[in-house]
């Protein structure tokens, strides 16, 4: 399929050439409280009609209607004023005021550069307790529209495909349009739309035009929704100003969001911020990416997932980030805490678990490049480079004995062409962090604070943290083996019932203070804090002439 054309009618889409001479011409519509009685007619056949989009742009009649008066056409300002009028023998000449042109923007050199429509839907509606529903609208164009583009005209939803056009009742005295509870949108008129486009969508369609200048104005945007839900891939169109000869024109979809998509997006974006959903709140941020108008929030949000990812640039400045913290110097345990404890606030408990028991190689890493006489840390090659002409202190190389267990090496052959210039360098164990993290504060003179409290050791048989990230991050556990680990890590004292989680705890909490000099659990409401202060404060600014 390579284009399909959606197309909503109400009851001014169809309106009546009242006759007379070149000057005296106009355009009239139904009345009200009769236009029902008039499209029964011309469904039954009682009423011929012709289509006459030549006289769309006729001027329109005001005041007068054409109603139906006991069987017979009238014009006046009201039923009982009407008078009849010639047109009740005659053939009605109906005019698609909206839609006259329709042909014209499909032509080629045509700035939209899309196909003419190769399947078109018209959604109409039909409530037979309203006097002035436009019943036959939809039916009317669908088999004016059928006849334009040389397609087929099919009676049901159940056969459009390819090649043809249908007029689909999304709204009649099934499906109201309000539904239950006072709601402004039925759900079952939307899955009527739904069902009808979902079986279009086996045959992908290239471009999606838009012409819904008809109908019920709320059910537009049902409509636009699902259609860009079910063509994910195409380009869109919108119809703009068809009736015009002279400006008419296919314009593409955009800007996509409107400022009230903005607000429901910012809305949703804060709550799962708060929640510790970081990756979520980018994914939905990055929809407004290219949003000249909404730009400022959406770079502001994917900032802090990258932020928290590890993936944002060192010169990156990231908002909220405060107390002394710097992007391009963040420890690696703060960003394994901030982790942790943002998949506890959205219940991810496997991947807490994880960041929690990385949290002591991370911390250990952190601290061996702050030695004084450390110039690098390779952590992929797990080798420790002293700055020239220092080394470590004897009373802590001690291997895996004592003091840190870390191992002094000579030149190796297998690291030649890796590190050439390199003579002396040190490897570390990280799968000792703890081990390492309590050697390294007893060498200081400090008090050993390095794990989060039981990290050694969870309330089971003997299984230590980095045993059980090994079983998640290579394989799976079963949901009563996780529930499990879940427990005992709160039964451990690792993790508190209430937020903050993880970064109150006393270990955590005093190793990052030693590393930034700032409490992680203010640093991070501060992130929080932040990012819904660039949402809450996001403005509009006045367009330029």
């Amino acid at each position: 399929m390579a284009s399909l054309l959606l197309v909503t009618c109400g009851d001014s889409d169809l309106q009546i050439v009242l006759p007379g001479d070149a000057e005296t011409s106009r355009l009239i519509r139904m009345g009200s409280d009769t236009q029902r009685a008039i499209h029964e007619r011309l469904l039954s056949g009682d009423l011929r009609y012709e289509m006459r989009p030549d006289a769309a742009d006729l001027p329109r009649l005001g005041g007068s209607k054409l109603w139906d008066k006991e069987g017979s056409l009238a014009v006046g300002d009201a039923p009982e004023t009407a008078v009849p009028h010639e047109l009740c023998d005659a053939t009605l000449p109906l005019v698609p005021v909206k839609l006259a042109g329709l042909d014209r923007l499909f032509q080629p050199g045509t700035e939209g550069k899309t196909p003419p429509p190769d399947t078109i839907v018209v959604f109409n509606t039909k409530r037979s307790h309203r006097a002035d529903e436009p019943i036959a609208t939809g039916r009317i164009l669908a088999a004016w529209l059928a006849d334009l583009f040389e397609l087929r005209l099919v009676e049901g939803p159940g056969e459009v495909g390819c090649g043809t056009v249908c007029a689909v009742d999304y709204i009649d005295d099934t499906v109201p349009a309000d539904g239950k509870r006072g709601r402004a949108v039925n759900p079952a008129a939307v899955q009527r739309i739904d069902d009808v486009l979902a079986r279009i969508s086996s045959e992908a369609a290239s471009n999606v035009v838009f012409a819904l200048s008809g109908g019920i104005p709320v059910y537009r945007d049902q409509i636009r929704a699902c259609a860009r839900f079910r063509f994910a891939s195409a380009r869109f169109f919108d119809c703009v100003r068809i009736d015009d000869p002279e400006h008419g024109l296919l314009t593409s979809h955009a800007p996509t969001f409107l400022p009230s998509d903005s607000f429901h997006a910012r809305g949703e974006v804060r709550r799962l911020v708060q929640k510790g959903d970081f990756h979520g709140a980018s994914v939905l941020a990055g929809q407004f990416i290219k949003q000249p108008d909404e730009k400022r929030w959406a770079v502001a949000t994917r900032k802090i997932f990258r932020f928290l990812d590890g993936q944002l640039r060192s010169k990156a400045t990231v908002p909220g980030l405060t107390g002394g913290v710097d992007n391009a110097q963040t420890p690696r345990c703060l960003l394994a805490a901030f982790r942790a404890e943002a998949a506890l606030r959205s219940e991810r408990f496997l991947e807490a678990v994880l960041w929690t028991s990385t949290f002591p190689d991370a911390a250990y890493i952190d601290l061996l490049e702050r030695l004084e006489f450390v110039e690098s840390v390779d952590e992929v090659q797990r080798r420790i480079f002293p700055k020239p002409g220092k080394g470590f202190p004897a009373g802590l190389v001690g291997g895996k004995g004592s003091g840190l267990p870390i191992e002094r090496n000579g030149r190796n052959y297998l690291y030649r062409n890796s590190y050439p210039e390199r003579e002396v360098f040190y490897r570390f164990f990280p799968e000792d962090a703890e081990r390492g993290l309590r050697g390294y504060h007893e060498a200081m003179g400090a008090e050993a604070s390095g794990s989060p409290s039981g990290a050694q050791q969870t309330d089971g048989p003997g299984i230590r943290l980095r045993q059980i990230r090994n079983v998640i991050s290579h394989g799976a556990l079963p949901a009563e083996a996780a529930s499990w680990v879940v427990k005992s890590f709160r039964g451990a004292g690792l993790w508190s019932d209430e937020s903050p989680f993880l970064l109150e705890n006393l270990h955590v909490h005093d190793l990052i203070g030693s590393l930034t000099g700032c409490d992680p659990a203010e640093i991070y409401e501060d992130l929080v804090a932040g990012i819904c202060a660039q949402l809450d404060n996001h403005r509009y600014e006045k367009e330029q002439p």
